[in-house]
């Protein structure tokens, strides 16, 4: 799968149709971006615009340092992608993601780093979600019900439960589905290099 990406990602660089795009001003304008932005700033960390198989919106690739948004995707959801995408980068690059453990029996602990990683993502596009609504931005409802794992942190955000809540109910929901795989799946493809 990690090597699916990363041939997807080496075309995507050598592509003409490939559109750069600083996606980065729609982060800037809210509290819960400014912080996203700056890091991506920091660490220089491009984001463009390409089209990208159905149902990925968007792929934070840290070798190239680069955020890829699906070239479809418009207004609010291409922020709350954005902002997703830009959680994993910040966190990449204030070292706070774990590498890939060479070690077998560092495998639970690595997965589970992923699993909370990946739950702080959907709680800030959820909180994106939650301000852009708030600022009466129009689509922002619409865009975050398209989203499934967002949607519901988003009603609980509104609910006024707690974050730590919040995030524990994301990360309850990734455990039920797909995401465990998937990082199992990465870390068998990267010990079989």
């Amino acid at each position: 799968m990690r090597r699916l990406i990363l041939a997807l990602a080496g075309m995507l660089l050598l592509s003409n149709s490939a559109v750069a795009q600083d996606g980065v001003p729609d982060l800037r304008a809210t509290a819960v971006g400014r912080p996203l932005a700056a890091a991506l700033d920091t660490c220089g960390i491009q984001v463009i615009r390409h089209s990208m198989p159905k149902g990925i919106g968007g792929l934070w690739l840290d070798t190239k340092h680069l955020i890829i948004l699906a070239q479809d995707l418009e207004g609010s959801e291409a922020t709350l992608v954005l902002a997703h995408e830009s959680t994993h980068a910040a966190r990449t690059c204030a070292g706070l993601t774990p590498p890939q453990p060479a070690d077998v029996e560092a495998r639970p602990a690595w997965i589970d780093a992923m699993l909370d990683e990946e739950a702080e993502a959907l709680v800030t596009e959820a909180s994106m979600a939650a301000e852009l609504i708030s600022g009466g931005v129009e689509d922002a409802r619409e865009a975050a019900a398209r989203r499934p794992f967002v949607d519901p942190l988003l009603a609980m955000l509104v609910d006024g439960v707690p974050r730590a809540q919040v995030r524990a109910a994301a990360r309850h929901a990734i455990e039920q589905t797909t995401y465990r795989k998937y990082y199992e799946s990465l870390f068998s493809l990267s010990a079989a290099r």
